[in-house]
């Protein structure tokens, strides 16, 4: 809750994220954080998109080129859960990664 700190489950991840994203050199990383819907819309914007920053980070720190990664935070616009709960609410703090075909490989 109200943290943007790599926890280790998620360190773990992304040091295999990391550790694959060598054999696949054309790809880039869309990285999505989000929160829950406890405080201000607006405070909640700025910790999704430290969450996605915090990801991106810990992902240079693996050595992935930051050219390949973007960070956007989502603030509480899109949960997977209901945020009535407190389970609901821990569902909804999380990030998301998408990996996309980079520029060079997209077909016109």
């Amino acid at each position: 809750f109200d943290s943007d700190v790599v926890r280790p489950d998620a360190a773990q991840n992304l040091r295999a994220l990391a550790a694959s994203l060598a054999e696949y050199p054309n790809t880039d990383l869309l990285i999505v954080g989000h929160t829950d819907a406890v405080g201000t819309s607006e405070y909640n914007q700025t910790l999704s998109q430290r969450r996605a920053t915090a990801a991106v980070n810990y992902l240079v720190a693996q050595g992935v080129s930051p050219a390949r990664l973007r960070a956007v935070g989502r603030g509480e616009t899109e949960p997977i859960a209901a945020n009535d709960t407190e389970a609901g609410r821990q569902a909804n703090r999380r990030i998301e990664i998408a990996i996309v075909a980079n520029a060079a490989t997209r077909t016109p």
